[in-house]
């Protein structure tokens, strides 16, 4: 019989995350044979500094569901956290054995041949991600980060331009455009900060939008218990602070648009969500948020 893991500290986490990860490893021991259990579990792992347990999850689900691609896609994702990048690689290149077809997997590989100085070969899987999606940022961004190892600033301005046409507010766009400045010798200021892992956008890349699911802060994790018990206004204050504290639109803006929902402040819920798909237009739980109040209003086909 499979046994998830748990690991040794347990007592140590906050309440809430030992929750979520004895639900997590509660629906694995109910169901050993299924995949997206272990993966689900994983996920839970890997929102917290658990990440080994994390790949033992992936690992697991991928034998258990061998024609599944998002799971050594997780595994590869995880790995790359932990400054694994040539065992990431090898898990994405498994995960693309199995769907070729997935922009953000060629994206993401070209980020770890990148990493270690291989710049054809970078160069080769972002340019596939694009022809596979040409509307698909990840590709376009590494095209951009390959002409900058280059030493090609102005390649590399062109394509941080047109990027910045589509979304001039996104920071990755606009961090790309400042180093292509400077590097063709203009004095640049107030440069851009490098983002952190959990900061990149995540553009359409519903798997990943899946893990991120699951990134949550305690604070967050209590939003969520307040919204079930009907607690609005009390989540709306925790929000609040989150958001002031630096909590990104894509961490809060969902269970902004919850808790007006429930405040019937609706004007207000439909800017978060609009805000929300503004930056993920692929993310499916704001598309139906945005679509009740059409369907409410008898607007069917919108």
């Amino acid at each position: 019989r499979l046994e998830p893991p748990l690991p040794p500290n347990l007592e140590s986490f906050d309440a809430r995350v030992v929750e979520r990860i004895q639900v997590a490893r509660a629906k694995v021991q109910a169901e050993p044979r299924r995949g997206d259990a272990w993966a689900e579990l994983g996920m839970v792992f890997a929102s917290e500094p658990l990440k080994n347990l994390a790949l033992d999850c992936y690992r697991v689900a991928a034998r258990l569901e061998a024609t599944q691609p998002k799971w050594p896609y997780r595994e590869a994702v995880t790995l790359a956290q932990i400054g694994e990048t040539s065992a990431a690689m090898a898990a994405m290149q498994r995960s693309l054995a199995l769907e070729d077809g997935y922009p953000p997997s060629h994206a993401r590989l070209g980020n770890y041949h990148l990493e270690l100085g291989e710049l054809e070969a970078a160069e080769r899987e972002f340019r596939r991600a694009t022809e596979l999606d040409s509307s698909y940022p990840g590709g376009w961004v590494g095209l951009a980060r390959v002409a900058l190892q280059r030493d090609h600033a102005a390649e590399a301005l062109e394509l941080a331009t047109r990027l910045l046409k589509t979304d001039p507010e996104d920071r990755t766009f606009r961090q790309l455009a400042t180093l292509a400045r400077s590097q063709s010798g203009e004095v640049v200021r107030g440069d851009e900060p490098v983002l952190g892992d959990d900061e990149v956008p995540v553009w359409n890349d519903p798997w990943e939008l899946e893990a991120r699911a699951f990134r949550q802060k305690p604070d967050m994790l209590r939003v969520g218990k307040l919204l079930e018990h009907g607690r609005a206004a009390e989540a709306l204050a925790l929000l609040e602070g989150e958001r002031a504290r630096g909590a990104s639109l894509s961490e809060t803006a969902l269970s902004f648009a919850g808790a007006y929902q429930r405040l019937e402040r609706d004007a207000d819920a439909l800017r978060e969500v609009e805000a929300l798909l503004a930056l993920e237009p692929d993310n499916t739980a704001a598309l139906v948020l945005h679509a009740q109040p059409l369907d409410d209003a008898g607007d069917t086909a919108a």
